[in-house]
């Protein structure tokens, strides 16, 4: 294979002399793909710009970045320009705001078609209806006439794709390609970026934090720290036996969060061991009016219980209406039926008087850790400020309880005057633990915690959720899309789809034998940061659909390849499995696990009645949630 690209001794400063990259030199040949690590901070975006010849303005660069027989570094701009996005391209992220909002995304790949080769607009835009196409975009024609705000973050980040490819590029360099994206809609972005880069035998380097797709999507690793190398060399040798101690720490920090589950025997718990019941969910229904009395329809029916003590998993891809159930609990939002009880009050129907005491005992912690701290505030007052407004201490105390916070979530005292800008992610996201703490609550819920933090971070953060829960005897409803976490930290998992709960049971029991088609596909997507240990083939077909379409019956029936007649005519209700506790809301769970791995049951896509079993007994048992979904748009 020729080589594409060789930096050497690369280094960018800034125009006041701090180094952002410090003497980088690797190469890049044809066919390869090579995976850049590191944490936030380590130089791997200033690094790619950089080869493109956009490093950040003002900045002094110096050694030497060798295109085929060009030295990009000594280009004038107008020839950089006419390489990047022919010859080199760039797919970055987010999807939705590196696309202008008020084009057509058709018209924005076939601009870039004619920005660099001399063809009619209609060639152009026949080429780019085909690069939809090729990007697995299963309706071109009305994906080239939308606007980018109509479009899923998945297929977004897909035309961006098309657009880096529009040119047959030899080098495409990729930065953070799947970041914001739920785990099913990554691995096929994954798997549409490795089969068009294997076509064109083009060039590949990928900017990540997740080093499972370094390991199943990548033939070599680079890991950078604080704008050096410090481990290169192939993938295989890189987890098998990393040689710098910052790499070991890396995959210590992945591998923390792979722990070995118990039996299904051992993790039973019997009726006598339970714990009070914390939050009870019954019925929840959320709708939002749209125009011409149609509604859309967020949350379908959830039910569940959290008890005292125990960490309860909400897990689902973007759109099954995790975070719209938390926001009915804390009453950010008003359900439309259903019972949220906690402390002997149903919540659903709290006056504001009752909701304000309740408020002290349910705290919660976001997603984005510095957005979710007012910014005009220094930490010292973001922590006093829940004290003081539900009158937890008297002023004269409040000063010592913030320090004790601080010391509960390990920071030190001389960050109080500081505001979230001045801290990392990480730090922010401890204070806004601390914060919820701040009250003495007897329930977290936690939405999304740790998706937006480095990989060493995350490990630290939940490791510190577990402690304080310990410590203070709290209760979590910890909200995530990423499986990793859930397995980790949670007892009991409970798992949504479209509005509904599919499946629910022990952690343990559902990572290892699920009974539902849906988080069969969501574990399958799970990369483990290990190439030895392929990943499971199972795989759902598109995306989630728009909650106002959603299917009448089994909302998984669009995309399940296990799809049957049955599973178009009503909605499944969520019924007891044969494991104590394991519920599933898919009406061939029996014969799935009598077939043992049911992905490889034989079942195709719209088979007939006939093709069906003469019966299937779904068990009528107590524990099961019936209701059928309604037809929205009748």
């Amino acid at each position: 294979m020729s080589q594409l690209l060789a930096v050497d001794q690369l280094m960018v400063a800034t125009a006041s002399g701090s180094a952002l990259l410090r003497g980088l030199s690797f190469t890049v040949r044809q066919g390869q793909s090579l995976g850049i690590v590191g944490e936030a901070g380590a130089g791997k975006t200033v690094l790619l710009y950089s080869l493109l010849g956009m490093s950040p303005r003002g900045s002094v660069v110096s050694g030497s970045v060798r295109y085929k027989d060009r030295e990009l570094l000594r280009e004038a701009d107008s020839q950089l320009r006419k390489l990047r996005g022919s010859e080199l391209s760039i797919i970055a992220g987010p999807a939705r705001a590196m696309l202008n909002p008020l084009a057509p995304v058709g018209n924005q790949i076939a601009n870039v078609i004619r920005a660099h080769r001399s063809v009619s607009s209609a060639i152009a835009n026949r080429e780019a209806l085909d690069l939809i196409s090729r990007v697995d975009i299963a309706d071109p024609a009305w994906a080239a006439k939308a606007y980018p705000h109509e479009l899923s973050g998945g297929m977004a980040q897909r035309i961006l794709i098309a657009i880096a490819l529009a040119n047959n590029p030899r080098l495409i360099l990729a930065d953070e390609p799947t970041a914001g994206l739920d785990t099913t809609v990554q691995l096929q972005v994954l798997r549409t970026i490795k089969h068009l880069v294997d076509e064109m035998d083009a060039g590949l380097i990928v900017v990540t934090r997740d080093l499972g797709i370094i390991a199943h999507f990548c033939h070599d690793v680079m890991v950078m720290r604080e704008g050096r190398v410090v481990e290169q060399g192939g993938a295989g040798q890189f987890f098998a036996a990393p040689r710098d101690q910052y790499s070991a720490a890396l995959l210590e920090s992945v591998n923390l969060s792979r722990i070995q589950l118990s039996d299904a025997a051992e993790v039973q718990v019997s009726a006598t061991e339970r714990m009070p019941i914390t939050l009870r969910i019954v019925d929840l229904v959320k709708d939002y009016p749209l125009s011409g009395g149609r509604a859309l329809r967020a949350v379908n029916g959830v039910a569940f219980t959290v008890e005292a003590g125990e960490t309860m998993g909400l897990v689902g891809e973007s759109g099954s209406g995790k975070t719209t159930v938390a926001r009915c609990i804390l009453n950010l939002t008003t359900c439309t039926s259903g019972h949220i009880e906690f402390g002997g009050v149903d919540l659903a129907a709290a006056s504001e008087r009752e909701m304000n005491s309740i408020r002290r005992r349910i705290q919660a912690v976001f997603q984005d850790p510095q957005g979710s701290l007012n910014p005009s505030m220094s930490i010292k007052g973001i922590l006093s400020e829940l004290i003081l407004l539900h009158r937890v201490l008297p002023q004269s105390q409040v000063v010592g309880r913030v320090r004790e916070l601080l010391d509960l979530v390990d920071l030190p005292p001389s960050i109080l005057g500081r505001r979230p800008h001045q801290l990392s992610a990480g730090i922010c996201q401890r204070v806004a633990i601390a914060r919820a703490l701040s009250t003495n609550p007897e329930l977290l819920i936690l939405d999304e915690p740790t998706s937006l933090l480095d990989i060493r971070v995350r490990a630290d953060i939940i490791s510190l959720l577990q402690r304080l829960q310990r410590e203070l005897k709290l209760t979590y409803l910890f909200i995530s899309h990423d499986l990793t976490a859930i397995r980790h930290i949670a007892d009991r998992t409970t798992v949504m789809y479209l509005g509904s709960v599919v499946e629910d049971g022990p952690t343990a029991e559902l990572f290892t034998s699920p009974r539902h088609p849906y988080t069969k596909a969501l574990l399958s997507a799970v990369l483990n940061a290990d190439p030895k240990q392929p990943f499971d083939p199972f795989q759902l077909e598109g995306e989630i659909p728009s909650p106002i379409n959603a299917p009448f019956g089994c909302p998984l029936q669009t995309r399940c390849p296990l799809v049957r007649t049955a599973c178009r005519e009503a909605h499944p209700p969520l019924v007891l499995t044969d494991f104590a506790e394991h519920r599933s809301a898919c009406l061939f769970w029996p014969e799935m696990m009598g077939a043992g791995d049911f992905r490889h049951a034989e079942v195709p896509r719209g088979a007939t009645d006939e093709a069906e079993p003469a019966e299937i007994t779904t068990p009528t048992v107590q524990g099961s949630v019936p209701y059928r979904r309604e037809r929205m748009n009748d």
